[in-house]
């Protein structure tokens, strides 16, 4: 196999790798925001809301969505919890 090489000043191979970078931003960009918005939007059932929050406790569940701190949907005996909520509540709480 013939090896071949390409030879080019160093400030225009650093202006190719800023060109390549910003074209497969262009490209991902849109796949990284799609994704945030699904999980702003995803729904989680009662295990794993509790995996999220790191409690093992059902009743700690009920009381933070009793008391407001995070929000839930109930249809049936169906219950899910906003993934943005827990986020958000999560964040409440972190002490610098």
């Amino acid at each position: 196999m013939k090896v071949k090489y390409i030879m080019m000043k160093t400030k225009a191979f650093h202006k190719l790798i800023n060109q390549v970078t910003q074209n497969i931003m262009a490209e991902v960009k849109p796949l990284i925001d799609t994704k945030k918005l699904k999980d702003e939007d995803e729904w989680l059932t009662p295990k794993e809301a509790k995996e999220v929050l790191r409690i093992k406790s059902t009743g700690k569940l009920l009381r933070l969505r009793n008391d407001g701190f995070i929000t839930y949907a109930k249809h049936g005996n169906i219950t899910v919890y906003s993934r943005k909520s827990i986020m958000e509540f999560l964040e409440k709480c972190i002490v610098n």
